[in-house]
Parts: structure tokens; C-alpha cells; sequence
């Protein structure tokens, strides 16, 4: 029967992956991945790693046995917010977008918040969710909204429910 390799110990540190050996505290590998690492979930024989800076954010999907990025997709908003993993898909929501993400880490659709003209003098924010390809799927209007609230969500049992309040 072929040897697996012992599931490393990672550490996330800002902008940091490292790996030891949980048994000896070895060094196995470690990688910079330019932004604050913000949730890390395991898939298989790799990490899902959620990166944000200000204004934007991606998802990693990095080796478990090198360390070595596999895959990345970039998201128009920050993920600083609630992130669930449930059935191979990731979900992200911030105060200004929301996404899903697969587990090899492809966008299968994300939104945003845009201002959407109903006058000279009036507007009405709009959650607009669009498609791998850019395609709109769907204008949801949300009312006012402030980027300085925070973002839930709630997928059956499962929820990530930070403080709402402002």
C-alpha cells in the first residue's frame, strides 16, 4: 500500500503560509502570498485561502504538500467578511460583494454593490450577481447601504453571523 504523506501543521501569519511537521516541528515549506490571508479552509490535499486587501480580494488555492499556488481568482471586493464552505463551494460576503468559489477554485458567480440612477437626484444601490463569463444574473435592490457595517451569511444549518451592528 503506497505511503500518504503526513497532513503538515500550517501556520497563517498576515501574509504567510507555513508548514511543519506536526510530529517534530520540522520546516516543511512556507510561501508569501502578497496579501492578509483572512480565512483558510482544507480541500483534499490543499488549502482554500481567502486574501483581502482594501478594495479587493482573491481566493488561493494552494498545495498542501509544496506550498506551490495552483490556482487564484481575483474578486472585485474585499472578503472581509462571513465565509462559509459547504458542499465543495466557498461563499464569501463582505459590506460590498458577495461570491461563490469552488473548490478548484473557480468563480461560479459573484455580485457587488452598484449606485444605479432613478433621477437627477436620486439613486437606488443595487446588488447586481453576474456569472463566471460577466453575464448579469440577477439586480437585487438593498436600499442605502454603508461600506462600514459587515456582512452575514446563512446556507441551512450553517452560518457565519459576525457583529451586524454599525
Amino acid at each position: 500500500m503506497p505511503q500518504t504523506p503526513e497532513t503538515p501543521l500550517v501556520l497563517a501569519l498576515r501574509t504567510m503560509l507555513i508548514a511543519l511537521d506536526p510530529a517534530s516541528g520540522a520546516h516543511v515549506w512556507s510561501t508569501s502570498l502578497q496579501r492578509q490571508i483572512r480565512h483558510v479552509f482544507p480541500v483534499g490535499r490543499a488549502l482554500l485561502v481567502v486574501l483581502h486587501e482594501t478594495g479587493s480580494g482573491a481566493v488561493a488555492l494552494v498545495d498542501l504538500d509544496s506550498g506551490m499556488v495552483q490556482r487564484r481568482v481575483e474578486l472585485a471586493f474585499d472578503p472581509s467578511g462571513a465565509a462559509l464552505f459547504e458542499n465543495d463551494r466557498l461563499y464569501l460576503a463582505s459590506p460590498d460583494g458577495v461570491a461563490c468559489v469552488t473548490r478548484e477554485c473557480q468563480l461560479v458567480w459573484s455580485g457587488g454593490l452598484r449606485e444605479v440612477q432613478r433621477g437627477i437626484f436620486s439613486a437606488d444601490t443595487m446588488l447586481v450577481i453576474r456569472g463566471p463569463g460577466g453575464e448579469e444574473r440577477a439586480q437585487i435592490a438593498v436600499g442605502p447601504q454603508t461600506v462600514s457595517g459587515n456582512a452575514g451569511l446563512v446556507l441551512g444549518a450553517l452560518v457565519s453571523q459576525p457583529d451586524l451592528r454599525d
